[in-house]
């Protein structure tokens, strides 16, 4: 699944605070966020230009995904985009 949910993402902000929960493995590469669950399958990259991008993760799951973004971030889209592949 992949979202763009603001016009910028703060990811400096943004790996302080999901670390700060201690409920990711969170590693960084250039312009992305990289957050592993603990205790779920899946990731989810969060790009700098408000995209984020999720594998194996469901929709029900990504409320505290989505949080942590807004908290992330002053610029977040009024309507975010939301685009869905399945394979």
């Amino acid at each position: 699944l992949s979202y763009c949910l603001a016009e910028k993402i703060d990811l400096q902000l943004l790996e302080k605070n999901a670390r700060a929960l201690e409920i990711y493995k969170v590693s960084r590469q250039s312009q992305v966020i990289i957050l592993d669950p603990i205790g779920l399958r899946g990731v989810c990259f969060i790009f700098s230009n408000g995209t984020m991008v999720t594998w194996g993760i469901k929709r029900y799951q990504l409320r505290p995904f989505l949080n942590l973004v807004a908290h992330s971030s002053n610029q977040l889209l009024a309507k975010p985009l939301f685009d869905g592949v399945s394979y």
